[in-house]
């Protein structure tokens, strides 16, 4: 079986430990994550999940995600499985930067 999430689109940003921001594809949900934020400390990858940012009381600033999983392990693994992916990709193509393949929706293949 091929991969169950695919990196669709990556824009490299310079702002470490930011490193890029990328699109993935759920291929058993049928479903693009966008903005997803790639960051790198020496040889560890991780993601952070589109969220906005908000200022609390005491002026602290916070992030809380768009959405999330009701089972935080599954959240957990989902969130390694895209650093997984994007680390492949990362390391077949250092020099990233843009959409990897143009994807077109056909309408019959919509489920609802």
């Amino acid at each position: 079986m091929s991969n169950a999430i695919e990196i669709t689109s990556v824009k490299k940003v310079d702002d470490k430990p930011w490193m890029a921001t990328c699109d993935a594809y759920v291929k058993m949900l049928d479903f693009d994550f966008n903005e997803i934020k790639v960051f790198q400390k020496g040889d560890r990858i991780w993601v952070s999940m589109p969220s906005r940012s908000f200022q609390t009381k005491e002026g602290e600033y916070k992030y809380q995600d768009f959405g999330t999983f009701r089972n935080a392990d599954r959240q957990k693994k989902f969130k390694e499985q895209v650093a997984n992916e994007f680390s492949k990709y990362y390391r077949q193509y250092p020099d990233f930067d843009g959409p990897l393949s143009p994807k077109g929706v056909d309408d019959q293949e919509c489920r609802f």
